[in-house]
């Protein structure tokens, strides 16, 4: 996390590119579903979380490569969206996320997603060991 929110601090120049990466990678993977809240876009969700600790599971056994790269990415773009929302002024354009915005749409994700993240990392690790 704290590389992601460095990177903000540091590159502020490449906070456009890696975030058109985010929205593009996040299109891809929803595809056609709509991103107002409600059922198809949380059924998309975890579909996709179901996938990815699917993998870290099954490929977490090649010597743990997949999960140490899940979970560092996972925790880079957690700390990078928390870096735009700690330092806005540093950005070549201004985000009008705040600290506060940035927790009341990450909590939700630490109390299930992350843990299942993690625990589908952890039983790959050990696969892989």
């Amino acid at each position: 996390m704290l590389i992601g929110a460095a990177t903000v601090v540091v590159f502020p120049q490449t906070v456009p590119l890696i975030l058109d990466f985010l929205f593009e990678t996040f299109k891809n993977i929803l595809g056609t579903t709509s991103l107002q809240p409600g059922l198809p876009l949380a059924q998309a969700l975890l579909r996709q979380n179901l996938q990815a600790s699917l993998y870290d599971l099954v490929f977490g056994a090649a010597f743990g490569i997949l999960p140490v790269f899940s979970i560092f990415g996972n925790f880079f773009i957690t700390g990078f969206l928390g870096g735009i929302s700690l330092f806005p002024h540093l950005l070549p354009e201004p985000s009008n996320l705040s600290f506060g915005a940035y927790l009341l749409a990450i909590l939700p994700h630490g109390i299930f997603e992350i843990t299942a993240l993690l625990l589908a990392a952890a039983f790959g690790l050990r696969l892989g060991w």
